[in-house]
C-alpha cells in the first residue's frame, strides 16, 4: 500500500473525529474521488477507515496505555495516525507491523510534523512489541450502549445485534427499471427488488445508476412505502425526506409526492434523486420544498392521504453503516430526541386527511423512539394503530427499522 491510501485514511479519520463530518458520508466522498484507483485500494481506505472508527473505545484505551500524555493530549494528525496505524497492527493479519510503522512515520514526516515522528514510531512499535498481551475482544460500542440493546431486546437478540454491527454490510440498491446487466447485482432474498451490491463495487459506475435503474436504500426502509400500502394518485407528504429515497418508492407505487427537509442543503440532494430518476408529468410528480417538520404549516392541514415522518433519530440500528454512531450518540440524547419526535408527531397528524394514514418510522433500536411514540400518538391524537414492525440487525438481515402505520 502507498502513503496515497494511508493519507486518504488520515484524511477521512480526521474529518469524522475531529471535525463531526459523519462517516458514511466522508468514506463515500472519498471512494468517489479515488474511483480510479484498483479495488484493493479502494478497499483499504474503506476497511481502515471503518475499522478504525468501530474500534475506535478498544484503539484509545490501548494507546492511553502507551503515550504520556494520553490520546486526547496530541495533535489532531498525530492522535488519528496513530488510532489508524494502531488499527492495522491490531486487527489486520495482512501486513507486517514493521510496515505500519514505517509507513506512520513516513505520513507524520509529510505532514510537517518530522518533529514528532519520533514519537509515533517508538509508541507503535512499543504496541508491536507487546501487542500479544494486548485484549482487543471488548466489543466496539460503549457500554450503555450494550446494556440499552439488552434492557430493550434481550440478551440473545442484543449479542446478534452486537455481532451484526461488525460484519461487513454490502451496499443495498432497490431496483426501479430493467437493467441489461446484472453481473453486479446480488439478490437480497428479502424482497424482489431488493439487490445487494458486489463488494467494492462503486455505485455510480454500476450501468443505470446514471438513469435511475437503481437506488441506494436498505432493504427494511423499502417496507415503509410497501407497509403504507401506497395507492396511484394518492397525495403524499414525506416531511424529512433526504436524500428521497422513500419518496422515490411512493412516486413508483403511484402517488403524487411532496417531499420535505429542514434547510437547503438537504433538498438539493433529494432534487439531485429526482433529476436522476423520474421525469414529472402533470398527473404524476414529486414536488420538494424546504420546511421544518416541527414547526407547523398551515398549507397542509388535512391534505395528505398519507405522510411519512421518517424521523431524525438515535440511529442505532444503522450503527453497523454508520460506524461513528456508536461514539457520537449519547445516552442522554435519547429522551430529548424523543421529546423532538412528538413535535413532529403532532404536526404531522393535523396534515392527515380523516381517514389517512401517518407512517411513523426511525432507524433505531430504541422503544423511546420507537413503539413509545407511536402509543403517544395514539394516546394524544386518537389515531389506530393499523401496523408495527420493529426490524432487527442479526435477525432480520436489514438495517435496524421501525415502522409503524396508523389511521386517523
Amino acid at each position: 500500500m502507498s502513503v496515497n491510501e494511508r493519507q486518504a485514511v488520515l484524511d477521512c479519520l480526521i474529518e469524522i473525529n475531529e471535525k463531526g463530518s459523519l462517516s458514511h458520508i466522508v468514506i463515500g466522498d472519498v471512494l468517489s474521488k479515488y474511483d480510479y484507483l484498483p479495488p484493493e485500494k479502494k478497499a483499504f481506505i474503506k476497511k481502515v477507515t471503518e475499522g478504525t472508527t468501530e474500534k475506535l473505545l478498544v484503539i484509545d484505551e490501548v494507546l492511553n496505555r502507551y503515550l504520556k500524555n494520553g490520546i486526547d493530549k496530541q495533535k489532531p494528525v498525530i492522535r488519528n495516525l496513530l488510532r489508524m496505524s494502531v488499527y492495522q497492527i491490531l486487527f489486520l493479519d495482512k501486513i507486517p507491523d514493521s510496515a505500519v510503522c514505517n509507513e506512520a512515520v513516513k505520513l507524520a514526516k509529510s505532514k510537517g510534523l518530522t518533529g514528532l515522528s519520533g514519537v509515533v514510531n517508538g509508541v507503535l512499535r512499543n504496541i508491536c512489541r507487546n501487542k500479544d498481551d494486548i485484549t482487543t475482544d471488548k466489543g466496539g460500542v460503549p457500554d450503555w450502549i450494550r446494556e440499552h440493546l439488552i434492557e430493550s431486546y434481550g440478551e440473545d437478540k442484543a449479542c446478534k445485534i452486537l455481532e451484526d454491527i461488525d460484519r461487513v454490510h454490502p451496499v443495498t440498491v432497490r431496483v426501479r427499471k430493467k437493467i441489461e446487466d446484472m453481473s453486479s447485482f446480488i439478490p437480497t432474498g428479502i424482497l424482489p427488488d431488493a439487490y445487494y451490491l458486489k463488494e467494492h463495487v462503486s455505485p455510480r459506475n454500476v450501468n443505470g445508476y446514471d438513469d435511475g435503474a437503481f437506488v441506494i436504500q436498505d432493504a427494511a426502509g423499502m417496507h415503509v412505502a410497501l407497509m403504507a400500502d401506497i395507492k396511484e394518485g394518492q397525495d403524499v407528504l414525506d416531511l424529512c425526506a433526504a436524500p428521497g429515497m422513500k419518496s422515490l418508492h411512493v412516486y413508483d407505487m403511484g402517488g403524487n409526492v411532496i417531499a420535505c427537509d429542514i434547510t437547503e442543503r438537504k433538498r438539493a440532494l433529494i432534487e439531485d434523486n429526482i433529476r436522476r430518476c423520474v421525469e414529472n408529468t402533470p398527473g404524476h410528480y414529486i414536488k420538494t420544498m424546504v420546511s421544518d417538520a416541527t414547526v407547523y404549516n398551515s398549507e397542509f392541514e388535512d391534505r395528505f392521504d398519507v405522510v411519512l415522518a421518517d424521523v431524525p433519530c438515535s440511529g442505532l440500528g444503522v450503527m453497523g453503516r454508520k460506524s461513528d454512531i456508536r461514539h457520537k450518540t449519547q445516552k442522554e440524547d435519547l429522551s430529548s430526541l424523543s421529546e423532538y419526535q412528538k413535535k413532529i408527531i403532532d404536526n404531522a397528524v393535523r396534515y392527515v386527511k380523516k381517514g389517512g394514514k401517518l407512517v411513523y418510522s426511525t432507524c433505531t433500536l430504541n422503544p423511546g423512539e420507537n413503539e413509545e411514540n407511536a402509543a403517544y400518538a395514539v394516546r394524544k391524537h386518537s389515531l389506530k394503530l393499523q401496523k408495527e414492525h420493529q426490524f432487527i440487525p442479526g435477525i432480520d438481515k436489514t438495517d435496524g427499522f421501525y415502522i409503524a402505520v396508523l389511521i386517523k
